[in-house]
């Protein structure tokens, strides 16, 4: 029998619940702090932004170590975090914090937090989402040399970007919190950069989805730059309980692209300039250049 909650779901536009969940996440009672109030020692003129995707392996090589870069998830466990000493971090994958997470993300976090408390020798910022468990995270990286900031922000979208930009303007809300690349962007545009450089931005993924023709199973080849590939049943974290429907996947898929979209165009608005380098990338909201040229 279906509930009244349901009931009451199911006739009322998705939008309103979305908007909702954001006004939940921004009126947290913590000590996260919306977007304008991010504060800079000294003016970023140029970021780049690390994504895991796995044409970097193509173009780290490339990168000179005195750039500022953000780097996400898992980069640390790559020896390239020390080379590249990114100044700014981004954690938003719920595996990161959830008491709940399937015992293979609780062993990579492990590794990632470790490494990160015990390798970084310089000044770095680590941005949470409100939600984040605070006192969990900071029981695991206690290094002085690393500040943790959470950001209180909460998506919008209502299918115009105007009243989009609007919404971002004002600190408060963001895109789709549906890929952490994405958001870290979207911090790098609020840390005042006058341009940011993507790699690693493949954004390939519903390319490698698969559909088993006898259950409908989905699975995935997971493939980064700093690990090997491996085809894995598609499952939704942080738990791996429920499994994904293609319809899901590709809905995803739709609101990162568009993100993107939106990305470049509130950037524009910021006098800041997104350009993606990344040697292969399915991201077309950016224009393209190349490192060797740079």
């Amino acid at each position: 029998m279906i509930n009244v909650k349901t009931s009451i779901r199911r006739l009322t536009p998705t939008f309103i619940w979305q908007i909702m969940a954001s006004l939940k996440k921004i009126v947290a009672l913590n000590l996260s702090v919306p977007m304008f109030l991010l504060k800079e020692d000294e003016k970023n003129n140029k970021i780049f932004v690390i994504g895991n995707g796995p044409s970097l392996k193509d173009d780290l090589s490339k990168l000179s170590p005195d750039e500022s870069y953000f780097c996400v998830n898992n980069f640390c466990t790559s020896p390239y975090f020390q080379v590249l000493k990114p100044k700014y971090y981004l954690f938003l994958d719920s595996y990161f914090f959830s008491e709940n997470a399937h015992e293979d993300w609780i062993r990579q976090r492990n590794i990632t937090f470790d490494t990160i408390n015990n390798m970084t020798t310089w000044n770095m910022t680590i941005f949470v989402p409100s939600w984040a468990n605070l006192k969990y995270i900071k029981s695991c990286i206690n290094n002085k040399l690393i500040k943790i900031t959470m950001i209180r922000v909460g998506e919008f979208n209502i299918g115009s970007k105007v009243i989009n930009k609007f919404a971002y303007n004002s600190g408060f809300f963001g895109p789709y919190q549906v890929n952490v690349l994405i958001y870290a962007v979207y911090i790098s545009i609020w840390l005042k950069a006058r341009e940011i450089i993507v790699l690693g931005a493949d954004t390939s993924f519903h390319n490698d989805v698969s559909v088993d023709q006898s259950s409908n199973q989905l699975y995935m080849d997971i493939n980064h730059f700093n690990g090997d590939l491996v085809k894995e049943l598609l499952m939704k974290n942080p738990c791996k309980i429920d499994p994904f429907t293609m319809f899901e996947i590709l809905d995803t898929c739709s609101k990162t692209f568009y993100s993107h979209d939106m990305l470049y165009y509130f950037a524009k608005g910021k006098s800041c300039n997104i350009y993606n380098a990344s040697s292969y990338s399915l991201i077309d909201s950016y224009p393209r250049v190349y490192l060797d040229e740079r």
